[in-house]
């Protein structure tokens, strides 16, 4: 007797399945990483950690030695080596020591090279995590320093990058050493510090769920100070994040309000009649607080996640706090926190799309000024092609949508404005590949979904370049409908990684878009 077919899912069920099984499991879904899974390696004491993360560090080196996406080499490398390095019981196997060898080499080799090592680019916390390498691997790089060193005006010692900062490393270092406080942002990157003397370590607390500010190696940089004192919910969170990829270490792990929030606002705009779970809508206003929300438990309050939880508590009925997002208001834009060294492109967008919707559905116009500022600020951060890059996500196609659609339905609609509009479009349409994706080096279904959204924003407004936009969005609809592929790491926390709820999330927006077309 034949079997009947199980009809497939439609992308609004996967979006509720997707929703259900985040309701009930609030552990962030993150890539691993080869810096934090070097880290952890270097700093655990378990007696579990050994062989697991080696044989992944192993897997994932690249040909020429080197850990990471191309232009992020440097803190993954580094992070890398420091574990491999670090364990003498696994020093005689030869896929180690020539793993180090091979990395060591490399380095040597930019370093050497014309210009000098890259700077460093801008991903959480580089400008300390990596001089704290340099020192750490001070005598390994100089015993594989190649005969080039010392010769020519060529110090034996490892430069740092430009972009570096070793005297903020040496400064918070002596601080730690003191026992003093440091800046509880720089608590997720408590690994730059080990080992760390007891008398700070007792000055840090780990969140309910047990993690120091949502850093598997921060965390166990911690625990390595404080011993037995460290509770049950840390032992267990260490536990998972070793656990989930067979040994190789997640970056980040531990931050659901910045995943659930990232996830709700797509899926309200493209997916408005699947129900949200309540239990997810309750975690994120038992976390909103008077200064806002953080990516997560134990991370400070910042402008992005308050902004996009304003937005999505709005449209979901939740009473909205536009007055705590003003806090983030730096004269001219909005900030991440209130020492950051870098403002941010979406973290405006985000916000100008939260006030956007404020005037135009709550009929709330008293931040009128804010608006046209913001959306000055952003415009000026357009570079020459028309498109934007921003600081937590590397592919211009994710930063250029949210600028998009934030300027799409900003309060004044000026020349300057709609020029910066124009642009963007055209650069969105100038660079759809053959195969009808878009991508900064291989076309990616992430970077497409952002680009048709982008466009069907467009489309949608009629009037000149529409046609464009409506056929550029078809073209895509083959290559968005091929699973097959895989989405590259984008997203930069110390090392780049992918959030899979989100991209996955993203991809079925973009589906849902092409659908239409």
């Amino acid at each position: 007797m034949p079997t009947e077919a199980v009809p497939a899912m439609s992308d609004a069920d996967r979006i509720a399945a997707l929703l259900k099984d985040r309701a009930a499991d609030q552990v962030t879904k993150f890539s691993p990483s080869p810096y934090e899974t070097g880290q952890f390696l270097r700093i655990s004491e378990r007696a579990d950690v050994g062989a697991p993360q080696i044989d992944y560090l192993l897997a994932t080196q690249r040909p020429d030695g080197l850990w990471g996406s191309v232009g992020f080499e440097l803190v993954p490398t580094l992070g890398a080596v420091a574990g491999l390095s670090s364990r003498p019981e696994y020093a005689d196997r030869a896929a180690v020591a020539d793993a180090v060898a091979r990395a060591c080499g490399k380095l040597w080799e930019l370093a050497l090279g014309a210009g000098g090592l890259p700077k460093l680019p801008d991903t959480v916390a580089s400008e300390i995590i990596v001089p704290s390498l340099i020192d750490v691997l001070g005598e390994v790089l100089h015993r594989h320093c190649p005969a080039a060193c010392g010769q020519a005006g060529h110090d034996r010692e490892f430069p740092n990058p430009p972009g570096a900062k070793p005297e903020l490393w040496r400064r918070l270092n002596d601080l730690i050493a003191q026992g003093q406080a440091i800046p509880k942002t720089a608590w997720h990157t408590l690994e730059a510090f080990h080992p760390l003397p007891q008398q700070f370590a007792a000055t840090v607390k780990p969140a309910a769920d047990g993690a120091v500010t949502c850093s598997p190696s921060s965390t166990v940089a911690w625990v390595s100070a404080v011993g037995t004192d460290a509770g049950e919910p840390t032992r267990a969170y260490l536990e998972e994040a070793r656990s989930r990829y067979r040994g190789a270490i997640p970056m980040g792990s531990s931050m659901p309000y910045f995943e659930a929030l990232w996830v709700l606002n797509l899926v309200l705009k493209y997916f408005p009649d699947v129900p949200i779970p309540k239990e997810v809508v309750e975690e994120l206003a038992a976390g909103f607080g008077e200064s806002g929300i953080g990516g997560g438990p134990g991370l400070p309050p910042d402008g992005d996640d308050t902004a996009y939880a304003n937005l999505a508590g709005d449209k979901l009925g939740a009473p909205t706090h536009p007055e705590i997002l003003m806090k983030f208001w730096d004269e001219d834009h909005f900030v991440s926190y209130p020492t950051e060294q870098t403002p941010s492109e979406t973290v405006n967008a985000h916000a100008l799309e939260y006030l956007n919707h404020l005037r135009m559905h709550r009929d709330i116009t008293e931040y009128g000024a804010v608006e046209d500022a913001c959306a000055e600020w952003v415009i000026s951060q357009q570079t020459e092609d028309g498109c934007w890059y921003d600081k937590w996500n590397v592919s211009p196609y994710y930063s250029t949508t949210a600028c998009v659609e934030a300027l799409l339905d900003a309060r004044k609609q000026d020349e300057p404005q709609l020029d910066s509009l124009r642009r963007a479009r055209e650069w969105l349409l100038r660079n759809q590949t053959d195969s009808g994706g878009w991508g900064m080096a291989e076309p990616s279904s992430e970077e497409t979904a952002y680009a048709v959204m982008a466009l069907d924003l467009f489309a949608g407004r009629g009037g000149k370049g529409s046609e464009e936009c409506a056929a550029a969005i078809s073209r895509a609809k083959d290559f968005l409908e091929d699973e097959s592929r895989e989405n590259p790491p984008l997203w930069m926390g110390k090392d780049l990684y992918t959030p899979f709820r989100i991209v996955d999330v993203t991809v079925l927006c973009g589906r849902a878009v092409v659908s239409r077309y």
